[in-house]
């Protein structure tokens, strides 16, 4: 990942290892760091201008959270993807997004739905015409929507840290998205339809079958073998 995505802020921080964690974090959602990768907290501290101490502090946050484990001598290495660990992460955001839809059903005004059918119906204009970044800019903006709207802010604390994993997963899957894109494409209907009626428990049924679905059909997209063998080649900080 080249620096220029966080410039200037990685370089005098008030908190340097909450910004080491945030490009590390970056490099692994947007597939810069593969599945398998092996990092040394000396590569990082040198390509970022830190010392070690902030890299070591964010790499700890990040074994936590699960994206990472340690090897030792100052090296971490980046999780595997695993259909267990995808299922399991489609399971947990299932039951949190569907938390989400359901209390943010009554909260949405009728201008913010219009809005939403008028994304939707863009977003089907750009999958007709093949673009796929467009329609997953409006596929991150509908979700993060519902989860903001919700107002709980102990629901969004734990919904912003599963989101890294999701980015994490979906990467691998969009080399062969076709199918699935455009079955989670007609299952935001459903979703949209059940905010627009204010019906909270339709929201919460119709987000949760979305996201469970996705992560069974992601599980079927990803090639695990060919993105865990091998994947652990150099030794490196943030990929540029």
């Amino acid at each position: 990942m080249h620096l220029s995505r966080l410039e200037p802020s990685v370089r005098r921080p008030a908190n340097l290892s909450a910004h080491v964690y945030e490009a590390v974090a970056k490099s692994i959602a947007y597939g810069d760091l593969r599945p398998g990768a092996r990092v040394v907290v000396e590569h990082v501290a040198q390509q970022l201008g830190v010392s070690q101490t902030p890299v070591r502090e964010a790499m700890g946050r990040l074994i936590n959270e699960g994206l990472f484990v340690e090897c030792g001598a100052g090296r971490f290495q980046v999780a595997h993807l695993t259909p267990a660990y995808v299922s399991e992460t489609f399971l947990v955001r299932s039951a949190l997004e569907g938390l989400a839809a359901e209390l943010a059903a009554p909260r949405f005004s009728a201008s913010e739905l219009e809005e939403m059918v008028a994304a939707q119906a863009e977003a089907d204009r750009s999958l007709r015409r093949g673009d796929l970044d467009a329609y997953v800019q409006f596929d991150h903006t509908l979700h993060r929507s519902i989860f903001e709207t919700a107002g709980n802010a102990v629901l969004l604390r734990e919904l912003v840290p599963l989101q890294i994993h999701v980015d994490f997963i979906r990467h691998y899957s969009r080399e062969h998205a076709g199918e699935h894109i455009s079955s989670s494409h007609a299952e935001h209907g459903p979703v949209i339809n059940a905010l627009r009626s204010k019906d909270a428990q339709k929201s919460r049924d119709a987000m949760e079958t979305h996201i469970r679905q996705a992560g069974r059909r992601i599980v079927r997209l990803i090639d695990f073998h060919s993105r865990s063998a091998g994947d652990a080649a150099a030794e490196k900080g943030i990929p540029e």
